[in-house]
């Protein structure tokens, strides 16, 4: 997800239950957020200060992703964008 108002690029890393902030200039990891569990969709904010991911509800570290689970909820979590 490219967020324009601080040109950078917001990446779920899936199995590793991360998410990775890139710098969109220098294509480099500027910062990592360690998920609780598998991070999935993402979206930002209106004013594109706050990103929300969904997390897979029910699965844990030794869930298999390769495995569909149809039906599963998902929860929503935020990371404040704002510099400081």
């Amino acid at each position: 997800k490219y967020n324009p108002k601080y040109n950078e690029l917001y990446v779920t890393n899936f199995t590793s239950g991360t998410i990775s902030v890139v710098d969109a200039t220098k294509y480099s990891i500027t910062r990592e957020f360690n998920m609780p569990v598998y991070p999935n969709q993402m979206v930002l904010s209106d004013d594109m200060d706050t990103l929300y991911i969904g997390i897979k509800e029910g699965f844990n570290r030794d869930w298999d992703p390769d495995v569909f689970v149809e039906g599963a909820k998902e929860r929503i979590l935020s990371i404040d964008l704002k510099k400081s």
